[in-house]
């Protein structure tokens, strides 16, 4: 009976006592603190699987209408350019007519309206071509960059005009 003298006896039988009028109370408290970090864990992952999936589509539908975006323009500008090409060779052959009329009276005069005519119809033709760019960038571009854009475009519009006369 030695061992009832032992203070390690009692600390040890008082442990056990402990735990087993308050354990399976400290047993749920703990359970129930680990069960709800538990579900606010799940909370927070579902929560993070859903704004993952909503930006996927947002992604998903800024590409397609980005690319919707880009055939448009590249439609636009086929259309236009076809459409100066027509106006063109109306313009041509209007003056090719006149020229043919005009020729055996009038060569001057006939080489001064051609000379009009191409000014003019290039003078159209950088107009419509500026329009439709402009609508482009307007519908397209945010404000700031296509101001940006403008400003080069029409700071560049002497040059091209010196550089295309010098060649002709």
């Amino acid at each position: 009976m030695e061992i009832l003298h032992e203070p390690h006896f009692w600390t040890a039988v008082a442990f056990v006592l402990f735990f087993i009028f308050f354990g399976k109370k400290l047993w749920a408290t703990l359970s129930n603190m680990l069960d709800t970090h538990t579900k606010s864990i799940q909370n927070a992952l579902n929560e993070a699987e859903n704004l993952r999936a909503e930006a996927e589509a947002l992604l998903a539908k800024a590409q397609s209408e980005r690319k919707r975006a880009m055939q448009e323009a590249e439609e636009m500008i086929a259309k236009s350019h076809k459409e100066a090409e027509i106006f063109a060779e109306q313009a041509k052959q209007k003056a090719l007519e006149e020229a043919q009329r005009f020729e055996v009276q009038l060569k001057e005069r006939l080489k001064a309206e051609e000379d009009a005519a191409r000014n003019e119809i290039r003078k159209i033709a950088a107009d419509l071509t500026a329009k439709t760019a402009m609508d482009f960038l307007q519908s397209h571009l945010p404000p700031e960059k296509d101001l940006a854009l403008i400003d080069k475009a029409i700071a560049d519009i002497p040059k091209a005009f010196t550089k295309h006369q010098s060649a002709a």
